[in-house]
């Protein structure tokens, strides 16, 4: 919240490491969340008051079903019949631009199937060699495609995916997480009049945040009379977040995933 101020406890760097990791658990949980309750509305998740605790559908359990291919070697034109097929259910043509969240692996499948497939093309006007006389440079990384009838997609990095310490399934070759590979192309355009893809939250109750004093607050004040209240008797104080959020998408049938299946055996 204060880019640039400095701070000499450490309680202040506490705090801040606190709110990035549940800031890391909300972004998953955007992601990776799933329904809780069963097809008659039921849940099995009770809180300490015994009222029951609903967790919404997150991006990957919105998409469409139909909209989810495999694959074990990524080629340009895997790339361009899925893209024909997405585009399908995205109206007008004019709007059928994609974003396809990817890991680190993912954009390196994708950059060599554009290479492969342009290996077949003369490039009038290269721009993987830059520099001149003894100073040349080679390399380039393809992050956009554009494919038929108006289709586009640009890749953007979802470091959740490199995460090694959730994705445990490896790739056959590399050893790296499977999950890296994984690429879900997603529909940020209008639908209905609205856009495609929102946040939403539970009206008051987003990004809450406060704090249980003990012997000291976290302004640095500490209890010095009997006449001063806390709630705690802690030696310190304890930082405490909630929120209750979720996205949706308006058209899951206007989202996909390709999914690579090279998975290393047991």
């Amino acid at each position: 919240n204060n880019p640039g101020k400095k701070s000499t406890v450490w309680t202040r760097y506490a705090e801040w490491e606190a709110m990035a990791q549940w800031y890391r658990e909300i972004e998953r949980s955007y992601w990776y969340s799933t329904f809780s309750s069963d097809a008659n509305g039921v849940t099995d998740m009770v809180g300490n008051n015994g009222l029951p605790v609903y967790e919404g559908a997150g991006i990957r359990e919105q998409i469409a079903p139909a909209n989810i291919r495999n694959y074990t070697q990524l080629t340009e034109n895997i790339i361009r019949d899925f893209l024909i097929d997405l585009s399908y259910n995205v109206m007008p043509e004019s709007s059928r631009e994609f974003v396809a969240f990817t890991g680190e692996y993912g954009f390196a499948e994708f950059d060599k199937a554009m290479k492969t497939a342009a290996s077949n093309w003369t490039l009038v006007d290269s721009k993987f060699v830059t520099g001149s006389g003894q100073n040349l440079a080679l390399g380039g990384q393809f992050k956009t495609y554009m494919g038929l009838n108006g289709t586009k997609i640009t890749l953007k990095h979802l470091p959740l995916y490199d995460n090694t310490i959730i994705n445990r399934k490896l790739h056959a070759e590399t050893g790296r997480p499977l999950e890296s590979y994984r690429f879900t192309f997603l529909d940020f355009g209008m639908a209905g009049g609205e856009s495609n893809i929102q946040a939403v939250h539970k009206k008051g109750s987003k990004d809450m945040m406060w704090h249980t004093a003990g012997s000291v607050d976290p302004f640095g004040n500490t209890a010095k009379s009997v006449n001063t209240m806390r709630s705690d008797n802690l030696d310190g104080y304890s930082v405490h977040m909630l929120t209750e959020c979720g996205i949706m998408i308006k058209n899951p049938m206007a989202c996909g995933e390709l999914i690579c299946t090279n998975a290393a055996a047991n």
